[in-house]
């Protein structure tokens, strides 16, 4: 018998699950983690205390089955939209995993609606400008964090960053990719004048692959 494991990686907590080879669920474990919120505006939370949570969760279920480890054909996993970390060129993360509840590109989401072309680039991307979108969030950041913005080489969602610690590459599924509002929904490739309008360039965004991409070799 194999068997098959799915992680949802979501804003309060992390939840894995595991079935065998014909769907039939077997068990689950979730671990919670706080979100941190001094103010209305700020909503982070810690990415490696996330990672964490996957990597127990998983361990968990798996131990706890009594599954060989050999017979695990696959992990599927699935995470929270519109999240982004900012990461140096050594790979090291330079804020928290800002959510999709963070508010703080508020003002930025409307300049870019009002002075930058907004619904052209909703019609593009298909994502509307919002405060919660990666979009306005880098917006945001280039001119109310510019000495992140200038140190940041890689601006990753959660799942990418989670990725990146087990197989060292920073790829985005096109679902995820879609949410950023930086994706050309036809070319399903990063748009170029969204990265215009951020300033930034191609390789500071993680590969798009499909949905069903595949990685091996994990570490």
């Amino acid at each position: 018998m194999k068997y098959m494991i799915g992680v949802d990686i979501g804003t309060t907590s992390t939840k894995s699950v595991l079935y065998d080879e014909n769907g039939q669920f077997i068990m689950k474990h979730n671990i919670g983690y706080d979100l941190h919120t001094p103010n209305v505006d700020v909503s982070e939370e810690n990415p490696d205390e996330i990672f964490d949570a996957v990597l127990m969760t998983v361990k968990y279920i798996v131990r706890e089955s009594g599954i060989a480890k050999e017979d695990i054909k696959f992990i599927s996993l699935s995470a929270q939209m519109h999240s982004l970390i900012a990461m140096n060129e050594d790979n090291q993360r330079l804020t928290e995993n800002i959510t999709w509840a963070d508010n703080r590109a508020n003002d930025y989401a409307d300049l870019i609606e009002k002075s930058y072309g907004g619904f052209e680039l909703y019609q593009r991307t298909g994502t509307p400008i919002h405060p919660m979108s990666p979009l306005s969030k880098i917006f945001w950041m280039r001119h109310e964090e510019p000495k992140i913005f200038k140190q940041t080489a890689m601006f990753a969602d959660l799942k990418t960053y989670v990725l990146f610690q087990l197989y060292e590459r920073f790829v985005i599924d096109y679902s995820l990719g879609s949410a950023t509002g930086m994706m050309n929904l036809e070319q399903l490739d990063w748009d170029n004048k969204a990265l215009e309008l951020l300033g930034i360039e191609r390789n500071q965004l993680p590969q798009l692959v499909p949905t069903t991409h595949v990685l091996t070799g994990m570490k």
